[in-house]
């Protein structure tokens, strides 16, 4: 082989390991460049949402977004317990005590927006479903009655309790929408129910399966044990039977409402409604 053609290899070969090399550094600055960006774009999205983890340079982004995926998976997969709603304070007048409130047919909520502030959930034991909240003096007076009647061998649990304006205009407009004949006397109108006082509790029974305001309660025993015995829980019946013209609501033997001990006493023994007791 002549000395040129050598030469002229040897050239090729070093003009090939230069491209080669040059090729190298160009795809690493790229990637750098690259990274560089990710890292900002994630920096961004944790200014705007301070759950995103906080963000370490020297970290590859690769991994900060397989992170940020074990992170979002774990928080869809955590179990929330049915939290009961707190009220969002914008004036302290507006959220006072409510507990005594004459609500009625007549009577409504000064704030539609009420919600007492110390409402609690009650558990599956006591409650036929999640996200029955009653404010903490009436939830544990209520525990203390349905562990009472058991003793003395009834089952009795809450059906419902806490109902939010919207909750109850849903159901309000749902039963007059319907045509139903007596919706305006079975149903509160959202914002003068019970209901939102968080001090009232629609009961039921293992005698009648546990159904939800059903007209068969007041034939069952323990609707017999809660007359007797409710008040000395602090729970009065707030539509009795035969007093539909004074309360302005058709009978429910199942909604009880808590008034403190010492109050329902006075009511039980003076035989008035609670209507007639807080006028």
């Amino acid at each position: 082989m002549k000395y040129n053609d050598i030469k002229i290899i040897l050239i090729s070969i070093f003009i090939l390991i230069i491209i080669f090399f040059v090729g190298i550094f160009s795809v690493n600055k790229i990637r750098n460049i690259n990274s560089d960006n990710q890292i900002a774009q994630v920096s961004n999205l944790q200014e705007d949402d301070p759950k995103i983890i906080p963000i370490d340079k020297n970290i590859q982004p690769e991994k900060i977004l397989n992170k940020e995926k074990i992170v979002e998976k774990k928080v869809k997969n955590k179990v929330v317990p049915t939290a009961c709603p707190i009220p969002e304070k914008e004036d302290e007048e507006e959220y006072e005590d409510m507990s005594l409130l004459n609500i009625g047919q007549e009577v409504g909520l000064p704030n539609p927006r009420y919600i007492p502030e110390d409402l609690e959930e009650l558990d599956e034991g006591s409650s036929t479903k999640k996200g029955v909240c009653l404010v903490e003096i009436a939830k544990n007076s209520f525990l203390s009655m349905i562990d009472d009647a058991e003793e003395d061998g009834y089952s009795i649990k809450a059906s419902s309790a806490f109902r939010t304006y919207e909750t109850q205009k849903i159901l309000f407009n749902n039963a007059v929408n319907s045509g139903k004949a007596d919706a305006l006397i079975s149903l509160a109108k959202p914002g003068y129910s019970e209901h939102q006082l968080g001090t009232t509790v629609d009961v039921t029974s293992s005698s009648i399966d546990y159904a939800s305001a059903s007209g068969d309660f007041y034939k069952t025993p323990e609707s017999d044990w809660l007359k007797e015995n409710a008040y000395l829980y602090g729970f009065i019946q707030s539509y009795p039977l035969g007093k539909e013209s004074i309360t302005g609501y058709k009978s429910e033997p199942w909604h009880y409402r808590y008034l403190g001990i010492e109050k329902a006493k006075e009511i039980k023994d003076s035989g008035l409604t609670i209507t007639e007791f807080l006028k």
